[in-house]
C-alpha cells in the first residue's frame, strides 16, 4: 500500500469520506472542502520553517 492509498483508507475509516485514490484527487477534494492552507516562503522561495513549525500538526499532509 502506498502513501496515497494509506491516506485514502485512513480518511475513509475516520471521516467516512473517500478522497480518491491519487494524490492529485485528494488535493482537489481537500481544496474544494477548504481544508488546505498555503505555506509562506522565504526570500529563496523555500518553505518558511517558522511557518511550518507553527502550523503543522501530526497527520498533516504536504502537497
Amino acid at each position: 500500500m502506498d502513501r496515497s492509498h494509506t491516506v485514502r483508507s485512513l480518511f475513509l475509516s475516520l471521516a467516512g469520506e473517500d478522497l480518491g485514490r491519487m494524490a492529485s484527487d485528494q488535493f482537489c477534494r481537500l481544496r474544494e472542502k477548504g481544508l488546505l492552507w498555503s505555506i509562506l516562503s522565504d526570500s529563496r522561495g523555500q518553505p518558511d520553517p517558522l511557518c511550518l513549525r507553527t502550523h503543522l500538526r501530526p497527520g498533516d499532509l504536504l502537497f
